[in-house]
């Protein structure tokens, strides 16, 4: 395990010990944290109303408290629906809330800066995927929380989603055979609703700032998921295109990637699409093909507790449906299938018990390296293997320079 280091106040004379402050119990890695844990949310959007706030009655031994976001209205509206304190800056949330837990769901641009941040201030971090922009921040990221004696886990809350979590379950039981390929498509029509990409000016999502787009955004999930089931990406092979005249960032793109273990995973997101939302996942192993999906309606698989569709399909001729079956009760239902409670209350257990996170900050960076490569090979027409060496392709100007417009180069 990686040797961590902690800083504590400067060793006192004998005779100013009786005041010194104490230095906190450890257990394991991490400093013992208390009963009743303080928890401060980064981004008071969607993040607080449709991704963790649902969860928060059910999670024990810790307590939202606050939030920061910039926007007035998002404040007002938190303070109001969940009874917190909220501020407009970092500084301010770490000064007069001091949280033993930050979680940070903002824009992907910011994340690098408010995790050093935090992670200073001795605060450990839950950051949502993708975890930054580029492997130089997300090593940034590392070294921060590494020097100051932090956890730092990513949300990639996929894999603590019930029907995904039984295909991991299945594939590391064997019952598929030896999986030598998974293709994941993620398509939805942004224009038409739901409205998510539709306006690239008013969802931070289509900002240049954040160097990708659609496979950034959704991408960091299927590539994690397909590092689980076939190992760790080897090489990258992308297409991608910016095809809505006024997104600056890509909205289509098809990406292969190669893995150690041998396997193949393609990547497919389309948001130009007009059908209707789907999300898929075909693993094909040696002894049997699993389908997980999920589409047909307008509702984000990410904002329910309804399971996916999960079809295992052998020799041609049988398929069994696998699909677990929901609670009748929604609070048992939430409490055990809420993929976001699930994924926190794992992060703060492991605190705990002094471990690493279930989805370590490692993980988060291996998903952004990927997709970093998925870009450099689309700019550049080549396979590019991994892992990439420094000095990066500069993901700032690759964007600038428009690479990707469909109606520019290449046409």
């Amino acid at each position: 395990m990686t040797k961590r280091i902690i800083c504590y106040a400067p060793v006192m004379t004998k005779k100013s010990v009786t005041t010194r402050k104490k230095k906190p119990k450890r257990i394991g890695s991490w400093a013992r944290l208390p009963s009743e844990i303080r928890l401060a949310l980064i981004g008071a959007g969607t993040a607080l109303h449709g991704m963790y706030g649902p969860g928060l009655p059910y999670l024990e031994g810790a307590a939202l408290t606050a939030v920061m976001d910039p926007w007035d209205e998002a404040r007002e509206e938190a303070k109001n629906a969940y009874d917190v304190r909220a501020y407009k800056t970092i500084s301010q949330l770490i000064r007069h809330a001091k949280p033993h837990v930050a979680i940070v769901a903002s824009p992907t641009f910011a994340h690098a800066e408010q995790v050093i941040q935090l992670a200073r201030a001795g605060i450990h971090v839950f950051c949502e995927k993708p975890m930054a922009r580029h492997p130089a921040e997300c090593d940034a990221m590392l070294k921060a929380c590494r020097e100051h004696g932090v956890a730092l886990g990513v949300g990639f809350m996929k894999r603590f989603n019930r029907s995904l979590a039984q295909a991991s379950s299945m594939v590391r039981a064997g019952e598929l055979g030896e999986l030598f390929q998974v293709d994941c498509e993620w398509s939805f029509p942004s224009g038409h609703p739901p409205e998510r990409y539709a306006h690239p000016h008013d969802d931070w999502r289509g900002w240049i700032e954040n160097w990708g787009g659609v496979f950034q955004d959704h991408g960091s999930h299927t590539i994690d998921l397909c590092s689980l089931w076939l190992g760790p990406v080897q090489s990258v092979s992308a297409q991608i295109l910016s095809v809505h005249p006024d997104l600056p960032v890509e909205d289509v793109a098809a990406v292969t990637c190669r893995h150690d273990g041998g396997g193949v995973s393609t990547h497919r997101m389309n948001i130009r699409t007009h059908k209707p939302l789907i999300e898929r996942y075909e693993l094909f192993g040696a002894e049997g093909t699993l389908d997980v999906s999920w589409g047909g309606v307008w509702r984000w698989s990410a904002y329910t507790a309804e399971p996916m569709d999960v079809q295992l399909y052998r020799g041609g001729r049988e398929r069994l449906d696998l699909t677990p079956r929901p609670e009748q009760c929604i609070d048992v239902e939430l409490d055990r299938s809420w993929h976001y409670l699930t994924e926190l209350r794992a992060f703060i257990e492991a605190l705990r018990e002094g471990k690493m996170p279930p989805v370590p900050g490692e993980d988060g960076r291996a998903a952004v390296e990927a997709i970093t490569a998925a870009y450099q090979s689309a700019a550049s027409g080549q396979t590019v293997g991994l892992p990439l060496e420094a000095p990066y392709v500069d993901l700032e100007s690759i964007f600038h320079q428009g690479a990707f417009n469909w109606r520019g180069k290449g046409s």
